[in-house]
């Protein structure tokens, strides 16, 4: 039957990734997993290769089958001990860990035809840092593919320019529920409730790195070691080597991005929040994908990069480099 193009529904204002179906009010899970694109079921299939006397299973060896296009989602190949975690199974985790009365179900899609989902489902209150808010989400992602185990997450978004973080602090706090591909999904319910119990805390420890980046000054000679850790290359130019040109420009971009230009959605490069607020809105907004033709493909192309792949890495680091050695 082919692949299915990636769907994504949200509520509210436009996410963003800027895509998806509009609903006008807050969904149930089922509603949402329809709306989103993940409404299918998905079997595990022997695999087969060709020898001179017919079609041989391979030993151990099945592909996870998207059940209402028939496509092996991602290629991919697993063990037999492989169990997809079903597109509604992750739902009720959300409903049975979260979702009581309490998060509403903001956005949800697929990628790659339904071979990676999410569920993003913001919480009731907000951080405030000064005069800005960020708001305070739950992010479940999932893959069919291995590129993934399940996880849930917390993670923020800047109301003033929907910039995402989601950030590993390395504290008692950062815990994270994940949960690989075998055995039974929902038995894990209790675990992912107490572990995502401690979010609060986690909130409040990421408040205190922001607090301390907003009232951290950067000095125009700052800026260009800073983006030099940020980027990885701070190494490179150690060992007598050159940057190449691909990552000057993302670091004039992000520089540009802090002192203010046209384009950079208040921020007024002033402090290390401010620098912080640059990379995440250069990897969310800006980085890389501008020659596909197709909107729809380079904004997946874009959430991918930030929540789970180069981009979520980026922000990770500039997160360890602007947060003042002791501030959390």
């Amino acid at each position: 039957m082919g692949k299915k193009p990636d769907k994504m529904m949200y509520t509210g204002s436009v996410p963003w990734h800027r895509i998806g179906v509009h609903v006008d009010a807050p969904q149930t899970s089922r509603e949402a997993m329809i709306l989103g694109g993940c409404d299918f079921a998905v079997e595990m299939h022997e695999v087969f290769h060709a020898t001179p006397s017919g079609m041989v299973a391979i030993a151990n060896r099945k592909a996870p089958v998207r059940m209402d296009t028939w496509e092996v989602l991602g290629n991919a190949v697993h063990s037999d001990q492989y169990r997809p975690n079903q597109p509604s199974q992750s739902f009720k985790l959300f409903d049975a860990v979260i979702a009581q009365g309490q998060a509403v179900y903001e956005t949800v899609g697929t990628l790659d035809g339904g071979a990676r989902l999410w569920i993003l489902a913001k919480l009731p209150d907000s951080l405030k840092i000064g005069s800005e808010i960020l708001d305070k989400y739950i992010l479940l992602t999932d893959s069919f593919d291995g590129s993934t185990a399940l996880m849930m997450k917390p993670t923020t978004v800047r109301v003033v320019c929907h910039n995402t973080l989601q950030i590993a602090l390395n504290t008692d706090t950062n815990r994270m529920f994940r949960h690989i591909h075998k055995g039974n999904l929902m038995d894990r319910a209790v675990e992912a409730r107490e572990i995502l119990g401690l979010e609060d805390a986690y909130f409040q420890m990421m408040l205190r790195g922001i607090d301390a980046m907003a009232n951290t000054k950067v000095t125009e000679e700052e800026i260009e070691p800073m983006l030099l850790k940020i980027f990885n290359q701070d190494q490179v130019i150690a060992e007598g080597g050159e940057i190449g040109p691909v990552y000057r420009n993302q670091m004039d971009r992000v520089t540009d991005l802090f002192r203010g230009d046209e384009d950079s959605i208040a921020i007024y490069g002033d402090n290390r929040w401010d620098m912080m607020n640059a990379v995440t809105q250069f990897t969310d907004w800006e980085k890389g994908y501008q020659t596909l033709k197709n909107e729809t493909e380079a904004q997946a192309k874009r959430i991918k990069s930030a929540w789970l792949g180069e981009g979520s890495a980026l922000k990770q680091r500039a997160w360890d480099v602007l947060v003042p050695e002791g501030a959390i």
